[in-house]
C-alpha cells in the first residue's frame, strides 16, 4: 500500500504544479495587458504634452521635441512622395513610370503629345475623351 500512496501523493504535486503554472501563465497575460494598456496611455499622454508644447518645451524635453518633429517632418515627406508615385502615371506603350510633364516615354519612346489621347495615371490605359473614371482600373483622372 506504501507504493500506491506515494503515486497518489506524487501526482496530487504534479497536478497542483500544473495548476500553479496555469495560473501563473494567466496572471503573466494580465501583466501584458496592463502593459499594454499603460504604453497606449504613457503615449497618448506624449502626444498631448508634445501638441501643447512643441513650441516651448520644458528644457528636459528640448531634445526630444525636437526630434519628434523632425520624425514628423520626414514621415510628411514620405507620405508626399507615395502621393506622388500614385499620381504619377504610366506610358500606354510600355508601361514605364513618366516623367512630370513628359511629352515622349523615356524607355520607349513613344509621342505623349498627341492631345486627343487621354491616358488613365493609374493603370496607363487609353480613356475615351472626357472620361472621368478609367474603365480599366476605376481611378478617378
Amino acid at each position: 500500500m506504501g507504493i500506491f500512496n506515494k503515486i497518489s501523493q506524487s501526482s496530487q504535486n504534479v497536478l497542483n504544479k500544473a495548476k500553479d503554472l496555469s495560473e501563473i501563465t494567466s496572471i503573466k497575460s494580465k501583466i501584458s495587458d496592463e502593459q499594454r494598456v499603460l504604453l497606449n496611455n504613457l503615449a497618448q499622454l506624449g502626444e498631448l504634452y508634445y501638441q501643447n508644447n512643441k513650441e516651448n518645451p520644458d528644457e528636459n524635453l528640448k531634445q526630444l521635441c525636437g526630434i519628434i518633429t523632425e520624425n514628423k517632418n520626414k514621415i510628411n515627406e514620405l507620405n508626399k512622395e507615395i502621393e506622388k508615385l500614385k499620381n504619377s502615371s504610366l506610358c500606354p506603350q510600355c508601361g514605364s513610370k513618366l516623367n512630370e510633364g513628359a511629352v515622349f516615354c523615356g524607355k520607349c519612346g513613344m509621342s505623349l503629345a498627341d492631345n486627343e489621347k487621354k491616358f488613365c495615371s493609374s493603370c496607363g490605359k487609353q480613356l475615351e475623351p472626357n472620361c472621368k473614371f478609367c474603365p480599366n482600373c476605376g481611378a478617378e483622372n
